[in-house]
């Protein structure tokens, strides 16, 4: 069955979908609207064993970012100074991963059930 199709099913909305399976709203909507693959090999386990046929996107050349970094990282890109939300401490430490080797500026804090991780590209952790 398609991700369409299991939303219906289930009577699941984007949102919901998205926190099961562990990637942004961004993500499944660019799935469902552009038929854009998934980049996380744990994200597309995930949506097999719930029964749900989709592919693999594999990159050619260059090691693969997850399909939650690299939506992040457009996110980052287009907002110098922000926050992401992480919803597992997988994602906590793929964010800070990344924002570290880019030597982005950040902190975080829990709130209740997920994470904040707040970062500021114009200041540069080098200069801290």
């Amino acid at each position: 069955m398609t991700v369409k199709e299991y939303l219906e099913l289930n009577q699941m909305t984007q949102t919901e979908f998205a926190r099961q399976i562990g990637v942004t709203i961004v993500t499944v909507n660019k799935h469902l609207k552009l038929g854009t693959k998934f980049r996380d090999k744990k994200t597309v386990s995930k949506m097999r064993a719930l029964g749900i046929d989709v592919e693999l996107h594999q990159a050619i050349g260059k090691q693969a970012l997850s399909e939650f970094i690299y939506q992040e990282k457009l996110h980052i890109e287009e907002h110098p100074i922000g926050e992401i939300y992480c919803y597992s401490l997988e994602r906590v430490n793929e964010v800070t991963q990344y924002l570290n080797r880019r030597k982005i500026s950040y902190y975080m804090r829990s709130i209740h059930d997920y994470w904040m991780v707040k970062y500021d590209t114009t200041l540069r952790s080098d200069e801290v």
